[in-house]
């Protein structure tokens, strides 16, 4: 019989990183995405494919126009399980721990690095946790970090969009402070990223116009001029700054734990809540933004060292001009499992005996009514 033909001569490491490279430099040009995940399936080391993403990184950033074409690439291999997780992140990975050095050499980097992450974010093989953990490891040493936030969230406005943008941001759990970001309205500022974090310039406005005593429909349009969609988070916004200045109309702390009434309704403050009722209610439609606001209720009345009964003041004014509903105060009391989670995460920004202490102090107000909602 014929002798069997001689085994292959086995692959290097290196030799795969040059395969892969000649294999990547050919689709730039071709492509031709089935080639490329053919001659990785026939790789004998597939430990090697996190190599496709630092390269294809590399090649971007040396040539911009690429950065479409190899995002496009990196998906696939993902969506069809040629490449992993482990792949991604050790590519990644690689080029992050030298990324402030690179950006010398190739001044499009950060923009190309954001187009990659965003594209990466959306197709599920790049997490927040991830970019945190890597930055931290990385860029914190030498402060530059919030650089790298700021060129990761400037394309994902670019490539989102406003709304979609600041949703995937929102739902990251992240915070500025995360990547090491100290004066946030300077990061903003210098990132262009207004539309991305508003709340800041819509807080400083609504606090202008409350003291110039405007009306209440003059903030509802100079709010709604200033952002394509008020979300919860700007209504929440909004009712800061209205507790805020009727606080202060009611004589701020010392003046409020002064007060010995045991109605659950007083008039003077009924007044002063009357006078912001539009304002108050324009963004609460719904049961869970009222919950939602009522943790902004919580957090300002804590604030203020809980004045003995105020807090069920509060909540029985509020609840007597219709800002909030039963549901919202149930539910605020106790985020439901099984739907709006963002309650829930609202509730924990508390430590447990701020929650205890509010709901004693909410207490008189909900028993009355339970009482009145069941007679």
């Amino acid at each position: 019989p014929a002798p069997a033909p001689a085994p292959a001569p086995k692959l290097s490491a290196d030799q795969i990183c040059k395969r892969i490279a000649s294999t990547l430099e050919e689709y730039v040009e071709t492509e031709d995405i089935k080639e490329v995940a053919a001659t990785l399936e026939e790789l004998p080391n597939k430990d090697q494919h996190y190599y496709v993403v630092s390269k294809s990184l590399e090649m971007a950033f040396d040539v911009i126009k690429y950065t479409d074409s190899l995002g496009k690439l990196l998906d696939h291999l993902f969506e069809n399980k040629v490449l992993t997780m482990k792949h991604v992140e050790k590519g990644f990975e690689d080029i992050l721990e030298f990324f402030e050095d690179m950006t010398i050499d190739f001044p499009a980097a950060p923009k190309v690095m954001g187009s990659f992450i965003v594209s990466g974010l959306s197709a599920g093989y790049v997490t927040w946790d991830f970019l945190k953990s890597t930055s931290d490891r990385f860029m914190k040493a030498t402060d530059y970090q919030p650089k790298f936030l700021g060129a990761v969230l400037k394309s994902l406005m670019e490539s989102l969009g406003t709304v979609e943008g600041r949703k995937v941001w929102q739902e990251s759990g992240k915070t500025l402070n995360d990547f090491g970001v100290t004066d946030q309205m300077a990061f903003v500022n210098g990132n262009h990223l207004a539309d991305l974090f508003p709340l800041q310039r819509i807080e400083k406005s609504v606090v202008a116009m409350l003291e110039a005593n405007k009306a209440d429909q003059e903030i509802i349009d100079e709010v709604e001029s200033m952002i394509d969609v008020v979300d919860r988070e700007v209504s929440r916004c909004v009712v800061k700054c209205c507790l805020g200045k009727i606080f202060q109309e009611l004589g701020g702390r010392e003046a409020l734990k002064q007060v010995t009434s045991e109605n659950l309704i007083e008039p003077n403050e009924k007044a002063c809540f009357s006078k912001r009722q539009e304002l108050l209610r324009r963004w609460l439609g719904k049961d869970c933004d009222q919950s939602y606001a009522l943790f902004e209720l919580q957090d300002c009345v804590s604030a203020l060292e809980y004045p003995p009964g105020f807090f069920s003041r509060c909540l029985a004014t509020l609840y007597d001009l219709e800002v909030i509903h039963e549901k919202a105060i149930e539910d605020w009391l106790q985020p439901p499992d099984n739907r709006d989670p963002f309650l829930t995460a609202a509730r924990k920004r508390f430590d447990v005996r701020d929650n205890i202490e509010a709901k004693k102090q909410a207490q008189k107000f909900v028993e009355w009514m339970r009482k009145d909602e069941n007679a």
